[in-house]
């Protein structure tokens, strides 16, 4: 399993599927793309070329993992929630490559949507070094904490949800309220993040907070 070849196969798969919708768009993507042999050859060619009907988000995240600038880490297979806070709260975030998988995949329609799926996560988690430390230090205050949660939300909040500390913590404790769970954090304005109540100043007190966290563990 290697980077570049994940990596072709994604950009292969998408000019085929580029191939159905416009064949002449299709056509001078392929010209470029058809000279790519080396790993150089398509850092090259992401960081020149537009590609023609890709989120500049998804490229911009196969660019930085080619040229080993965001730590990503490929696999093939659809990690667990846990596997997912874990790397998270080191800093990195998995990409599943599954060619071996045909047909629906969870609830992406195929394993190229499953695949960019991931590479949109990655660019939400990297894409400013600020949110960047302030994500890394909720996964850890995350993984720190004893909860007995389980259920979708539980899942997906600590596996699939790259955002602003603040929006983590609204999520969170609404999931608590719902579930009839009190907890108290040593967390800048835990009582009021989802009050009128909070401010800018206060959002940015709960970002300092996680920035600069150190996991117990």
């Amino acid at each position: 399993m290697d980077d570049f070849e994940a990596i072709y196969w994604f950009l292969n798969l998408h000019h085929q599927r580029l191939f159905l919708l416009n064949k002449k768009t299709s056509i001078k993507y392929k010209n470029k793309f058809q000279l790519v042999k080396t790993s150089k050859d398509l850092s090259n060619f992401l960081q020149s070329t537009k590609i023609p009907k890709m989120s500049q988000r998804a490229q911009l995240t196969l660019s930085k993992w080619l040229d080993g600038e965001w730590p990503i880490i490929l696999t093939n297979k659809i990690p667990s929630p846990s596997e997912m806070l874990s790397i998270q709260a080191q800093g990195k975030r998995f990409v599943s490559w599954l060619p071996h998988l045909n047909g629906p995949i969870l609830e992406k329609k195929d394993n190229w949507d499953f695949m960019l799926h991931d590479l949109m996560h990655a660019e939400r988690f990297f894409h400013l070094p600020e949110l960047y430390r302030a994500q890394m230090g909720f996964f850890q205050w995350l993984q720190d904490q004893s909860f007995q949660l389980t259920g979708f939300e539980w899942d997906y909040l600590r596996s699939d949800m790259n955002t602003h500390p603040l929006h983590a913590l609204q999520f969170l404790k609404h999931m608590l309220n719902c579930q009839g769970l009190k907890y108290s954090f040593d967390i800048p304005n835990w009582e009021i993040i989802n009050s009128p109540e909070m401010s800018d100043h206060k959002t940015q007190e709960i970002n300092h907070f996680f920035q600069n966290y150190k996991s117990k563990f």
